[in-house]
Protein backbone atom coordinates (compact mmCIF):
# COMPACT_ATOMS: atom_id res chain seq x y z
CA UNK A 1 0.00 0.00 0.00
CA UNK A 2 1.35 3.50 -0.76
CA UNK A 3 2.53 5.42 2.29
CA UNK A 4 3.57 9.04 2.07
CA UNK A 5 4.69 10.94 5.14
CA UNK A 6 6.08 14.46 5.32
CA UNK A 7 7.72 16.02 8.36
CA UNK A 8 5.18 17.88 10.50
CA UNK A 9 5.43 20.15 13.47
CA UNK A 10 3.85 19.15 16.75
CA UNK A 11 0.61 20.99 17.55
CA UNK A 12 -0.74 19.79 20.87
CA UNK A 13 -1.86 16.17 20.84
CA UNK A 14 -2.69 15.87 17.14
CA UNK A 15 -0.61 17.38 14.38
CA UNK A 16 -0.28 15.51 11.13
CA UNK A 17 0.74 15.80 7.53
CA UNK A 18 0.15 12.08 7.12
CA UNK A 19 -1.64 10.96 3.98
CA UNK A 20 -3.99 8.07 4.71
CA UNK A 21 -5.27 7.48 1.17
CA UNK A 22 -5.13 3.71 0.51
CA UNK A 23 -3.25 3.15 3.77
CA UNK A 24 -4.09 0.02 5.78
CA UNK A 25 -3.10 1.01 9.31
CA UNK A 26 -1.72 -1.85 11.37
CA UNK A 27 -1.48 -4.45 8.60
CA UNK A 28 2.22 -5.06 8.04
CA UNK A 29 2.92 -8.43 9.59
CA UNK A 30 5.05 -6.79 12.26
CA UNK A 31 2.77 -7.17 15.28
CA UNK A 32 5.17 -7.68 18.17
CA UNK A 33 2.84 -9.59 20.49
CA UNK A 34 1.07 -12.80 19.56
CA UNK A 35 -1.32 -12.64 22.54
CA UNK A 36 -2.83 -9.78 24.52
CA UNK A 37 -0.35 -8.79 27.27
CA UNK A 38 -2.90 -8.03 29.99
CA UNK A 39 -1.37 -5.92 32.76
CA UNK A 40 -2.25 -4.87 36.28
CA UNK A 41 -3.56 -1.40 37.12
CA UNK A 42 -4.61 0.42 40.27
CA UNK A 43 -7.57 2.59 41.25
CA UNK A 44 -6.41 5.38 43.56
CA UNK A 45 -8.05 8.24 45.42
CA UNK A 46 -6.21 10.90 43.41
CA UNK A 47 -3.93 11.02 40.39
CA UNK A 48 -1.86 13.99 39.25
CA UNK A 49 -1.50 12.59 35.73
CA UNK A 50 -4.93 13.90 34.68
CA UNK A 51 -4.77 17.56 33.52
CA UNK A 52 -7.37 19.73 35.21
CA UNK A 53 -9.62 21.22 32.56
CA UNK A 54 -9.67 18.00 30.48
CA UNK A 55 -12.92 17.97 28.50
CA UNK A 56 -15.02 14.78 28.52
CA UNK A 57 -18.06 13.69 26.52
CA UNK A 58 -20.57 11.02 27.54
CA UNK A 59 -22.69 8.77 25.33
CA UNK A 60 -26.09 9.37 26.92
CA UNK A 61 -29.07 8.99 24.61
CA UNK A 62 -32.11 10.70 26.10
CA UNK A 63 -33.29 14.21 26.81
CA UNK A 64 -31.22 16.02 29.41
CA UNK A 65 -32.76 18.27 32.04
CA UNK A 66 -31.33 21.12 34.07
CA UNK A 67 -29.87 19.85 37.32
CA UNK A 68 -32.38 21.84 39.39
CA UNK A 69 -35.28 20.14 37.60
CA UNK A 70 -33.68 16.72 38.02
CA UNK A 71 -33.22 17.25 41.75
CA UNK A 72 -36.84 18.30 42.06
CA UNK A 73 -37.88 15.14 40.22
CA UNK A 74 -35.85 13.03 42.60
CA UNK A 75 -37.56 14.67 45.57
CA UNK A 76 -40.97 13.84 44.12
CA UNK A 77 -40.39 10.31 42.92
CA UNK A 78 -37.48 9.07 45.05
CA UNK A 79 -36.64 6.38 42.50
CA UNK A 80 -33.76 4.54 44.13
CA UNK A 81 -32.20 7.84 45.12
CA UNK A 82 -31.31 8.53 41.49
CA UNK A 83 -31.66 11.73 39.51
CA UNK A 84 -33.14 10.06 36.48
CA UNK A 85 -33.43 13.14 34.29
CA UNK A 86 -29.88 14.50 34.44
CA UNK A 87 -28.06 13.33 31.31
CA UNK A 88 -24.61 14.93 30.99
CA UNK A 89 -23.31 15.28 27.45
CA UNK A 90 -20.11 17.21 28.08
CA UNK A 91 -18.15 18.17 31.17
CA UNK A 92 -14.82 19.36 32.54
CA UNK A 93 -12.47 17.60 34.99
CA UNK A 94 -12.03 19.95 37.96
CA UNK A 95 -10.20 17.78 40.51
CA UNK A 96 -7.41 15.20 40.56
CA UNK A 97 -9.86 12.64 41.96
CA UNK A 98 -11.67 12.71 38.60
CA UNK A 99 -14.64 14.91 39.49
CA UNK A 100 -16.34 16.20 36.35
CA UNK A 101 -18.44 19.35 36.35
CA UNK A 102 -21.15 18.69 33.72
CA UNK A 103 -22.07 21.53 31.40
CA UNK A 104 -25.81 22.13 31.25
CA UNK A 105 -25.85 25.87 30.49
CA UNK A 106 -25.62 27.45 27.06
CA UNK A 107 -27.14 27.16 23.60
CA UNK A 108 -24.69 24.68 22.04
CA UNK A 109 -26.20 21.76 20.13
CA UNK A 110 -23.76 19.42 21.88
CA UNK A 111 -25.81 19.77 25.09
CA UNK A 112 -28.67 17.80 23.51
CA UNK A 113 -26.70 15.49 21.22
CA UNK A 114 -27.36 11.74 21.45
CA UNK A 115 -24.56 9.15 21.67
CA UNK A 116 -21.51 11.41 21.67
CA UNK A 117 -18.40 9.34 21.01
CA UNK A 118 -15.47 11.76 20.63
CA UNK A 119 -14.34 15.30 21.33
CA UNK A 120 -11.37 17.20 19.95
CA UNK A 121 -9.71 20.54 20.62
CA UNK A 122 -9.81 22.92 17.64
CA UNK A 123 -8.41 26.13 19.15
CA UNK A 124 -6.97 26.19 22.68
CA UNK A 125 -6.77 29.98 22.93
CA UNK A 126 -10.41 30.40 21.87
CA UNK A 127 -11.65 27.30 23.78
CA UNK A 128 -13.23 25.83 20.63
CA UNK A 129 -14.02 22.10 20.49
CA UNK A 130 -15.81 19.69 18.17
CA UNK A 131 -17.70 16.64 19.44
CA UNK A 132 -18.96 13.86 17.18
CA UNK A 133 -21.71 11.26 17.54
CA UNK A 134 -21.81 7.61 16.49
CA UNK A 135 -23.73 8.61 13.35
CA UNK A 136 -21.16 11.23 12.34
CA UNK A 137 -22.95 14.39 13.46
CA UNK A 138 -20.52 17.16 14.43
CA UNK A 139 -21.16 19.72 17.17
CA UNK A 140 -18.75 22.65 17.34
CA UNK A 141 -18.87 24.69 20.54
CA UNK A 142 -16.97 27.13 22.70
CA UNK A 143 -16.50 26.66 26.45
CA UNK A 144 -17.02 29.74 28.60
CA UNK A 145 -16.12 29.85 32.30
CA UNK A 146 -17.26 32.69 34.51
CA UNK A 147 -14.84 34.17 37.01
CA UNK A 148 -14.21 31.85 39.95
CA UNK A 149 -15.71 32.74 43.31
CA UNK A 150 -14.82 31.85 46.89
CA UNK A 151 -17.10 28.83 46.42
CA UNK A 152 -14.92 27.42 43.63
CA UNK A 153 -15.11 27.21 39.83
CA UNK A 154 -17.42 29.73 38.16
CA UNK A 155 -20.35 28.74 35.96
CA UNK A 156 -19.32 26.77 32.88
CA UNK A 157 -21.38 27.07 29.69
CA UNK A 158 -21.16 25.93 26.07
CA UNK A 159 -21.79 28.41 23.24
CA UNK A 160 -22.97 27.09 19.87
CA UNK A 161 -20.77 27.56 16.80
CA UNK A 162 -21.93 24.98 14.23
CA UNK A 163 -23.54 21.62 13.61
CA UNK A 164 -22.62 19.43 10.64
CA UNK A 165 -22.44 15.89 9.27
CA UNK A 166 -19.49 13.71 8.29
CA UNK A 167 -19.89 11.56 5.15
CA UNK A 168 -19.97 7.78 5.53
CA UNK A 169 -19.64 4.91 3.02
CA UNK A 170 -22.50 4.57 0.56
CA UNK A 171 -23.69 1.29 2.05
CA UNK A 172 -24.12 2.84 5.52
CA UNK A 173 -26.76 5.25 6.79
CA UNK A 174 -26.56 8.17 9.22
CA UNK A 175 -30.22 7.64 10.26
CA UNK A 176 -30.53 6.36 13.81
CA UNK A 177 -33.21 3.72 13.13
CA UNK A 178 -31.76 2.43 9.85
CA UNK A 179 -30.79 -1.23 9.68
CA UNK A 180 -27.47 -0.25 8.09
CA UNK A 181 -26.77 2.60 10.54
CA UNK A 182 -23.13 3.62 10.64
CA UNK A 183 -21.21 3.35 13.90
CA UNK A 184 -18.32 5.79 14.40
CA UNK A 185 -16.52 5.61 17.74
CA UNK A 186 -13.14 7.04 16.72
CA UNK A 187 -12.39 10.51 15.37
CA UNK A 188 -9.37 12.79 15.69
CA UNK A 189 -8.84 16.44 14.78
CA UNK A 190 -5.48 17.99 13.95
CA UNK A 191 -3.75 20.63 11.84
CA UNK A 192 -1.60 19.76 8.84
CA UNK A 193 1.75 21.42 8.06
CA UNK A 194 0.00 24.37 6.40
CA UNK A 195 -2.22 25.02 9.42
CA UNK A 196 -5.33 23.53 7.78
CA UNK A 197 -7.77 21.94 10.22
CA UNK A 198 -8.18 18.24 9.44
CA UNK A 199 -10.48 15.52 10.75
CA UNK A 200 -9.94 11.75 10.74
CA UNK A 201 -12.91 9.41 11.33
CA UNK A 202 -13.54 5.70 11.00
CA UNK A 203 -16.04 2.88 11.46
CA UNK A 204 -16.02 0.90 14.70
CA UNK A 205 -15.52 -2.39 12.90
CA UNK A 206 -15.40 -5.71 14.71
CA UNK A 207 -18.26 -8.22 14.38
CA UNK A 208 -16.11 -10.45 12.19
CA UNK A 209 -14.94 -7.63 9.92
CA UNK A 210 -11.31 -7.79 8.83
CA UNK A 211 -11.01 -4.00 8.49
CA UNK A 212 -12.57 -0.71 9.52
CA UNK A 213 -12.92 2.00 6.90
CA UNK A 214 -11.07 5.28 7.55
CA UNK A 215 -11.68 8.76 6.12
CA UNK A 216 -9.61 11.93 6.40
CA UNK A 217 -10.41 15.39 5.02
CA UNK A 218 -9.98 19.14 5.62
CA UNK A 219 -12.45 20.40 8.23
CA UNK A 220 -14.21 23.76 8.47
CA UNK A 221 -15.15 24.20 12.12
CA UNK A 222 -17.23 27.29 11.30
CA UNK A 223 -19.72 25.07 9.41
CA UNK A 224 -19.08 21.77 11.17
CA UNK A 225 -18.46 20.06 7.82
CA UNK A 226 -15.52 18.94 5.73
CA UNK A 227 -14.56 21.47 3.07
CA UNK A 228 -15.07 19.24 0.00
CA UNK A 229 -15.97 15.55 -0.36
CA UNK A 230 -13.55 15.17 -3.28
CA UNK A 231 -10.70 15.76 -0.82
CA UNK A 232 -11.56 12.73 1.33
CA UNK A 233 -8.69 10.27 1.68
CA UNK A 234 -10.00 6.73 2.14
CA UNK A 235 -8.07 3.99 3.90
CA UNK A 236 -8.52 1.06 6.30
CA UNK A 237 -7.60 -0.09 9.80
CA UNK A 238 -6.78 -3.76 10.22
CA UNK A 239 -8.55 -5.82 12.90
CA UNK A 240 -5.49 -6.53 15.02
CA UNK A 241 -7.40 -8.33 17.78
CA UNK A 242 -8.61 -10.86 15.22
CA UNK A 243 -5.00 -11.65 14.28
CA UNK A 244 -4.55 -12.81 17.89
CA UNK A 245 -7.54 -15.12 17.61
CA UNK A 246 -9.82 -12.88 19.69
CA UNK A 247 -13.48 -12.82 18.73
CA UNK A 248 -16.10 -10.07 19.05
CA UNK A 249 -13.65 -7.27 19.84
CA UNK A 250 -14.53 -3.82 18.54
CA UNK A 251 -11.86 -2.76 16.12
CA UNK A 252 -11.67 0.94 17.02
CA UNK A 253 -13.28 2.73 19.95
CA UNK A 254 -10.81 5.64 20.06
CA UNK A 255 -8.01 7.05 17.88
CA UNK A 256 -5.26 9.69 18.11
CA UNK A 257 -2.39 10.61 15.78
CA UNK A 258 1.08 11.90 16.61
CA UNK A 259 3.65 13.17 14.12
CA UNK A 260 7.38 13.70 14.50
CA UNK A 261 9.84 14.67 11.79
CA UNK A 262 10.97 11.06 11.35
CA UNK A 263 7.74 9.11 11.88
CA UNK A 264 3.97 9.11 12.23
CA UNK A 265 2.27 7.21 15.06
CA UNK A 266 -1.34 6.04 15.18
CA UNK A 267 -2.72 5.19 18.62
CA UNK A 268 -6.07 3.42 18.82
CA UNK A 269 -8.13 1.27 21.17
CA UNK A 270 -9.67 -2.12 20.46
CA UNK A 271 -12.20 -3.26 23.07
CA UNK A 272 -14.35 -6.20 24.12
CA UNK A 273 -17.85 -5.71 25.56
CA UNK A 274 -18.67 -9.03 27.21
CA UNK A 275 -22.18 -7.95 28.14
CA UNK A 276 -22.99 -8.50 24.48
CA UNK A 277 -21.71 -12.09 24.92
CA UNK A 278 -23.80 -12.70 28.02
CA UNK A 279 -21.25 -11.86 30.74
CA UNK A 280 -23.07 -10.25 33.68
CA UNK A 281 -21.48 -7.38 35.57
CA UNK A 282 -20.88 -7.49 39.30
CA UNK A 283 -22.41 -4.14 40.22
CA UNK A 284 -21.39 -4.62 43.86
CA UNK A 285 -17.72 -4.73 42.88
CA UNK A 286 -15.47 -2.39 40.96
CA UNK A 287 -13.62 -2.90 37.69
CA UNK A 288 -11.07 -5.16 39.42
CA UNK A 289 -13.58 -7.88 40.37
CA UNK A 290 -13.18 -11.18 38.52
CA UNK A 291 -16.66 -11.02 36.96
CA UNK A 292 -16.02 -7.56 35.57
CA UNK A 293 -12.54 -8.52 34.32
CA UNK A 294 -14.24 -11.23 32.25
CA UNK A 295 -16.86 -8.79 30.95
CA UNK A 296 -14.67 -5.90 29.76
CA UNK A 297 -11.25 -5.96 28.11
CA UNK A 298 -9.34 -3.29 26.17
CA UNK A 299 -6.02 -2.79 24.43
CA UNK A 300 -4.21 0.38 23.39
CA UNK A 301 -2.51 -0.23 20.04
CA UNK A 302 0.16 1.73 18.19
CA UNK A 303 1.25 1.60 14.57
CA UNK A 304 4.48 3.46 13.75
CA UNK A 305 5.28 4.49 10.19
CA UNK A 306 8.83 5.84 9.82
CA UNK A 307 9.68 8.12 6.92
CA UNK A 308 12.47 5.65 6.16
CA UNK A 309 12.20 2.09 7.42
CA UNK A 310 9.74 -0.70 8.18
CA UNK A 311 6.39 0.01 9.88
CA UNK A 312 5.69 -1.69 13.20
CA UNK A 313 2.55 -2.55 15.14
CA UNK A 314 2.40 -3.20 18.87
CA UNK A 315 0.11 -3.44 21.87
CA UNK A 316 1.03 -0.60 24.23
CA UNK A 317 -1.13 -1.98 27.03
CA UNK A 318 -4.05 -4.32 27.62
CA UNK A 319 -6.38 -4.22 30.61
CA UNK A 320 -9.22 -6.35 31.95
CA UNK A 321 -12.29 -4.90 33.67
CA UNK A 322 -12.39 -1.65 31.69
CA UNK A 323 -13.96 -0.82 28.32
CA UNK A 324 -11.71 2.00 27.14
CA UNK A 325 -13.48 4.39 24.79
CA UNK A 326 -11.30 7.52 25.07
CA UNK A 327 -7.59 8.29 24.90
CA UNK A 328 -5.64 11.55 24.92
CA UNK A 329 -1.93 11.95 24.23
CA UNK A 330 0.23 14.20 26.42
CA UNK A 331 3.50 15.43 24.94
CA UNK A 332 6.88 16.46 26.29
CA UNK A 333 9.54 17.93 24.00
CA UNK A 334 7.55 16.93 20.93
CA UNK A 335 7.21 13.27 21.91
CA UNK A 336 4.30 11.37 23.46
CA UNK A 337 5.07 11.19 27.17
CA UNK A 338 1.89 9.68 28.59
CA UNK A 339 -1.56 8.50 27.57
CA UNK A 340 -4.71 9.64 29.37
CA UNK A 341 -7.37 6.92 29.38
CA UNK A 342 -11.15 7.08 29.89
CA UNK A 343 -13.49 4.08 30.18
CA UNK A 344 -17.21 3.56 29.68
CA UNK A 345 -18.02 0.62 31.91
CA UNK A 346 -21.80 0.82 31.63
CA UNK A 347 -23.41 0.16 35.04
CA UNK A 348 -20.01 0.32 36.76
CA UNK A 349 -19.54 3.92 35.66
CA UNK A 350 -16.22 5.21 34.37
CA UNK A 351 -12.55 5.42 35.31
CA UNK A 352 -10.06 8.05 34.14
CA UNK A 353 -6.32 7.68 34.48
CA UNK A 354 -3.00 7.66 32.68
CA UNK A 355 0.06 5.57 31.98
CA UNK A 356 3.55 6.21 30.56
CA UNK A 357 3.58 5.97 26.79
CA UNK A 358 6.66 3.75 26.74
CA UNK A 359 5.46 1.26 29.37
CA UNK A 360 3.44 -1.92 28.99
CA UNK A 361 0.68 -1.49 31.54
CA UNK A 362 0.96 0.33 34.83
CA UNK A 363 -2.06 2.60 34.47
CA UNK A 364 -3.23 4.55 37.52
CA UNK A 365 -6.95 5.34 37.55
CA UNK A 366 -9.38 7.29 39.68
CA UNK A 367 -13.12 6.67 39.81
CA UNK A 368 -14.49 9.51 37.71
CA UNK A 369 -18.08 8.29 37.83
CA UNK A 370 -18.31 7.61 41.57
CA UNK A 371 -16.61 10.84 42.61
CA UNK A 372 -18.64 12.84 40.10
CA UNK A 373 -21.81 11.23 41.46
CA UNK A 374 -20.95 12.37 44.98
CA UNK A 375 -20.23 15.90 43.74
CA UNK A 376 -23.17 16.29 41.35
CA UNK A 377 -25.78 13.85 42.76
CA UNK A 378 -26.04 12.27 39.29
CA UNK A 379 -25.93 8.43 39.09
CA UNK A 380 -22.51 7.10 38.12
CA UNK A 381 -23.94 5.13 35.18
CA UNK A 382 -24.63 8.49 33.49
CA UNK A 383 -20.88 9.22 33.33
CA UNK A 384 -19.77 6.79 30.60
CA UNK A 385 -16.71 8.56 29.23
CA UNK A 386 -16.55 8.23 25.45
CA UNK A 387 -14.17 11.05 24.50
CA UNK A 388 -11.38 13.20 25.96
CA UNK A 389 -9.77 16.45 24.80
CA UNK A 390 -7.06 18.69 26.28
CA UNK A 391 -7.82 21.77 28.38
CA UNK A 392 -8.24 25.09 26.61
CA UNK A 393 -7.24 28.50 27.94
CA UNK A 394 -10.37 28.51 30.11
CA UNK A 395 -8.66 26.08 32.51
CA UNK A 396 -6.35 28.83 33.75
CA UNK A 397 -9.31 30.29 35.64
CA UNK A 398 -9.34 27.40 38.08
CA UNK A 399 -6.10 25.45 37.71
Amino acid sequence: QPREFAPGQSMGICSSTVKTANLVIGEDGTLKQKAMPFSAYTIEGRHSGIPLGTVCVFDNKSKKKPISEAIAEMDLKAIGGKISGAMPRVGVVIDTNGIVRPIFDGNASVLDADDLECVGLIDAAANVYVATTSTGSTHVFKIIVDKATCYGVGKISAEHIAKGQLPVPKDESTQWNAANRTNIEATAVFKDSTGQDMIFWMGRGGDGKKYSWTYQAPFNYKTGNITEERLIQEGQLANTAATMGLKNWRNASAMQVHVESSKTEFYWVTAYDGEEDGHALNLWGNQLSEENKRAFKSAIMKATYPVIGIPTVEVISAYEGVKIEAIMLLESSGKVDSIVIGSDDEGLGSLIGSQPANATGGAVFVDLAYNSMLYNAIPKAKFGTSGLAPPGAFASTFV
